[in-house]
């Protein structure tokens, strides 16, 4: 995957590593996730991938899930609400907000992929709004829409991951 930021930077207010956006930087199409975990930061992107034939990772299900409604993950960008690992409070939310919404720009269509990526935009959480197009009023010409994070199939069944995937893929296609 192209990760459009390949230069390392850390947090200015915590000292993390950021994990920059990674696709198609002129793409209209942006899927916001919630945070890169360990094995993210670890490959430097904001979903991870397999990296034996044996595993798969959230980066993994989100790709394999993208292509079933004919979206190629290499050709929209992909980022995450937060920029890199959240296990503590030592950050503050809208310094990584301003850097999401920078990315905006340009964009037609959003996918918010779980309730760290909603809340701070909508209000709410992901499961009160998933498969549903939502209004963001500052961003008025993009259409929103939300999704749980890929990386819940782990625990629980991917029929509403593939419910949001497949009305947000209809709405880039009208």
């Amino acid at each position: 995957m192209q990760n459009i930021h390949r230069s390392y930077s850390r947090c200015s207010k915590c000292g993390k590593l950021l994990i920059g956006p990674f696709g198609n930087p002129k793409s209209p199409v942006l899927l916001v996730g919630e945070y890169p975990g360990y094995k993210e930061t670890r490959q430097g992107l904001p979903f991870a991938f397999k990296e034996k034939p044996t595993q798969t990772f959230a980066g993994d299900i989100l790709q394999t899930e993208l292509l079933r409604v004919g979206i190629s993950l290499p050709t929209i960008l992909v980022t995450n609400m937060w920029q890199h690992q959240q296990d503590d409070k030592t950050c503050d939310l809208a310094l990584h907000l301003d850097a999401t919404v920078k990315l905006f720009a340009d964009r037609t269509h959003i996918l918010l992929m779980g309730s760290a990526a909603t809340v701070p935009l909508i209000g709410q959480k992901f499961n009160e709004v998933s498969g549903t197009r939502v209004q963001v009023p500052m961003f008025e010409n993009i259409r929103f829409w939300a999704s749980p994070n890929p990386a819940l199939a782990y625990s629980q069944p991917i029929g509403e991951l593939r419910l949001a995937l497949a009305r947000f893929a209809a709405d880039i296609k009208n």
